[in-house]
């Protein structure tokens, strides 16, 4: 991927930073991580601060990302209209004030679309047997044969 289909963001340290998040106007074919898979799943229930989020992704799904990995996602996001923000108390909301994010309805189709990839990735995986793979490199040849 070039520079050219990159979409700049904010980087979390002042300046800007290509994403492989793309234009705002084209969702189609955007891949998430499995950290965006969660972070969006999470929302998908209610509003919510990304406090809040930090500590479900903890507690849910045993997953730790720092609060510089997590809020510029919540902006990239925001930015492309997967996500908005607003002042609207989610369900988990910790405290009266602060940011709470909420997917939007193209964050909905976004999500549910890689979820499908991700289960097909994984049936994928599943079906392969572990002892018929082959090695990938000369020192995994080495260390399974020994």
């Amino acid at each position: 991927m070039t520079k050219n289909e990159l979409w700049p963001v904010e980087s979390a340290y002042g300046g800007s930073e290509y994403s492989s998040l793309q234009n705002p106007l084209n969702h189609e074919g955007l891949m998430l991580s499995f950290l965006d898979l969660v972070l969006l799943t999470l929302l998908e229930s209610s509003p919510m601060t990304g406090y809040v989020l930090r500590k479900r992704m903890v507690t849910e799904y045993r997953l730790r990302a720092s609060y510089g990995t997590l809020y510029p996602r919540l902006k990239a996001f925001e930015k492309i209209g997967i996500v908005k923000s607003s002042s609207v108390m989610g369900e988990f909301a910790s405290r009266n004030t602060g940011t709470n994010y909420e997917l939007t309805p193209s964050g909905k189709a976004v999500l549910d679309e890689n979820l499908k990839k991700f289960e097909g990735s994984l049936r994928k995986i599943k079906s392969k047997d572990v002892e018929t793979r082959e090695p990938r490199s000369d020192f995994t040849k080495r260390y399974y044969s020994s």
